[in-house]
């Protein structure tokens, strides 16, 4: 049997040696870890730096589409003039045959009367 206080300071060899090999794993897990660190930072970076420049893109196409919009929305009100005035028109014109057509009625009409007054006069 060994004696217990040879064996302590051994042991107590034995686990500094173990404390001081398990803090350089620690140490080197420490820099693995500030390595991921830095490597998910850059990537989230590049990932906002992506992010943001598709915002943008996307700002650009809304504006875009918004241009787009007013502009059609502008033809539609020019379209709809045109087409008020055209049907002003076409309804002028209408008018104005049917009361061509009603006067010449009227003057067929008139026509016929004095036709019939002169063969009563006759």
């Amino acid at each position: 049997m060994t004696d217990p206080i040879d064996v302590t300071p051994a042991i107590l060899r034995e686990i500094r040696a173990m404390h001081a090999d398990l803090a350089a794993q620690f140490g080197d897990l420490r820099a693995q870890f500030g390595d991921l660190r830095a490597e998910f930072s850059d990537s989230r970076g590049e990932t906002s730096r992506r992010l943001d420049t598709l915002e943008a893109l996307v700002l650009r196409h809304d504006q875009r589409f918004d241009t787009v919009e007013t502009a059609v929305a502008g033809l539609s009100a020019q379209v709809r003039m045109l087409s008020a005035g055209v049907t002003a028109s076409l309804t002028s014109r209408e008018r104005a045959a049917v009361e061509a057509e009603l006067l010449e009625g009227r003057v067929d009409e008139l026509e016929g009367r004095v036709d019939a007054l002169e063969a009563r006069e006759d």
